[in-house]
């Protein structure tokens, strides 16, 4: 029975995982689907931009800062959305890509091979406003 007040939905968080390596990519997509996020992925720059144009409700950007135009990546959603979390995703042998993408507005990056728990709980911080990410 219906009481007349307004029920609040709660919708799951968007995320972009834009990963070039599938085995990474489906990985880490499908353990944040099992925490309840609404993921979106990216095998390529393409792809990912266009996932940004397509979707405004994206909080959170995993990208892999090995792909080619990853850049264009990091500098479309500081662009298009100022208010979400930009990780850059990075092996250690390429570390100065990990400086630059900070450089170009990317809050942190994580180095590869990810720790799943360290991922989600820098997306569980910033979605809290528990974090003090400076954009």
């Amino acid at each position: 029975m219906d009481d007349g007040r307004a029920r609040k939905q709660t919708v799951a968080p968007s995320i972009l995982v834009a990963e070039r390596e599938p085995t990474s990519r489906t990985s880490l997509s499908e353990l944040l689907r099992e925490e309840g996020y609404r993921v979106a992925e990216a095998a390529d720059s393409g792809t990912a931009l266009i996932q940004l144009d397509r979707d405004p409700s994206i909080k959170v950007i995993l990208s892999d800062l090995e792909m080619p135009s990853w850049s264009t990546i990091v500098k479309q959603a500081r662009s298009q959305l100022p208010d979400s979390l930009i990780l850059g995703m990075v092996r250690y042998g390429a570390l100065a890509n990990a400086l630059e993408a900070q450089r170009l507005g990317a809050h942190a990056y994580l180095v590869k091979p990810l720790a799943f728990a360290e991922v989600n709980q820098w997306i569980q911080r910033y979605l809290t406003g528990q974090s003090r990410i400076k954009t």
